[in-house]
């Protein structure tokens, strides 16, 4: 099964995205913070992860570089 994180600030769109890509067989885990997703990767192996650049706080720029 193919392992998705969406980290998104708005939760409608996490909701989208999972809603989406679980119909099509997806596991997904959905975060609006930067920086536990940062965490959850460094612990769990994810196939893709969808990423927004424009956050507060912790862009997707910094999460990448983390």
């Amino acid at each position: 099964m193919t392992k998705i994180l969406v980290v998104d600030d708005e939760r409608n769109i996490c909701d989208l995205l999972k809603v989406a890509l679980e119909q099509i067989g997806c596991a997904v885990e959905t975060t609006t913070e930067g920086a536990q997703a940062i965490g959850w990767a460094q612990q769990n192996k994810y196939d893709a992860i969808f990423l927004d650049i424009k956050m507060p706080g912790m862009n997707g720029v910094e999460v990448l570089k983390n």
